[in-house]
C-alpha cells in the first residue's frame, strides 16, 4: 500500500475512474491541459497521465514509455 499524504486519502487511491489521488496534480494548472493534445514522457504505469487526462479536460493524452513492463500495467489501468 501506499504512504498516506497528510489527512487525505492515501496516495494511488482511487478518487473516480480514471482519477487516482497524487500530490503532483496540485502543482499543475488547468490550462496547461484543457482543450489540448497531450503528452506523457516517462509515464510510468500511467496513473498521473489518466488523472491529469481526467481533471483537466484535455482532449487527448498519449503517455509513453520505455519500460515495455509498465506500458502493459498501463494499458490494464486505462481499461479499468
Amino acid at each position: 500500500a501506499s504512504p498516506p499524504a497528510g489527512d487525505g486519502p492515501m496516495v494511488g487511491a482511487r478518487l473516480a475512474p480514471g482519477v487516482w489521488h497524487d500530490p503532483r496534480l496540485a502543482l499543475l494548472r488547468g490550462e496547461w491541459f484543457k482543450g489540448k493534445k497531450c503528452l506523457d514522457v516517462g509515464c510510468n504505469a500511467g496513473y498521473l497521465t489518466l488523472s491529469m487526462a481526467h481533471q483537466f479536460g484535455s482532449t487527448s493524452m498519449l503517455g509513453i514509455d520505455c519500460d515495455a513492463e509498465v506500458v502493459q500495467q498501463a494499458r490494464r489501468i486505462k481499461k479499468t
